[in-house]
């Protein structure tokens, strides 16, 4: 069972049945750095014109806080179970605190190796960073072996129709290792589907959402295809 709407993630967070889901992985909206200065770009609205003029190239719907939908991730995992969420460098603090605070437990900081680099005036950006989180007991991971720098180019295949995409095979290696066959895994920041297609190939039953009706769109048309070589 996929089942994927095109609506606001805050809203329908808010209409789930708590402890309702088995895992959580999820690239949620995020400030992000330009160029090693301390400007907003891309997800959130900001006050200069020229940083409005930016965040309304890349993203129609930009004003999500991290505080607006912690709480409710807490609220609908299942106990003892997983929650993986992307972030930056420029926002691991705050991400990190703000889901301590409503009752995540932070087990693992896994890197994502992007390989390729982003240009910047101090180290070049070739990373992200993913909080391995749990509510409550931390269970074990199904392949323990795997390490925490996980080496997945986000180049392959790579197409124009969502600017922050996630490879399927990232998405497939979180999911794999947190659920089994039949669990229920949720994302409310769709995009273009990475994670909804990481289930279906994984055969994980899927719920979530994706605000923007293109993005949504074209989650849809790679999952009725049954593509598995887009980027999220």
């Amino acid at each position: 069972m996929i089942s994927l709407y095109n609506t606001d993630a805050i809203e329908w967070l808010k209409t789930l049945d708590n402890d309702s889901v088995d895992l959580i992985v999820s690239d949620p909206p995020y400030r992000v750095q330009q160029h090693g200065s301390s400007g907003l770009s891309g997800i959130f609205k900001t006050k200069t014109g020229a940083e409005k003029e930016l965040n309304s190239k890349l993203f129609q719907h930009n004003e999500v806080e991290v505080t607006d939908y912690a709480s409710e991730l807490f609220r609908v995992l299942k106990p003892d179970n997983h929650c993986y969420i992307m972030t930056n460098d420029f926002n691991l603090r705050n991400f990190l605190n703000v889901f301590t605070d409503v009752g995540f437990h932070f087990t693992k900081l896994i890197i994502w190796d992007k390989q390729n680099k982003i240009a910047n005036p101090y180290y070049m950006q070739q990373v992200e960073y993913i909080l391995f989180m749990s509510k409550g007991r931390t269970k074990q991971i199904n392949n323990c072996g795997t390490s925490n720098l996980l080496s997945i180019s986000n180049m392959e295949n790579k197409n124009n129709d969502h600017p922050t995409e996630k490879p399927v095979e990232l998405m497939e290696i979180l999911i794999k290792n947190s659920s089994k066959e039949g669990d229920l895994v949720m994302d409310p920041f769709v995009g273009v589907g990475a994670t909804a297609l990481a289930c279906q190939n994984l055969n994980r039953n899927f719920i979530g959402c994706e605000i923007d009706k293109k993005y949504y769109d074209t989650a849809m048309e790679r999952l009725n295809s049954g593509l598995n070589d887009f980027f999220e």
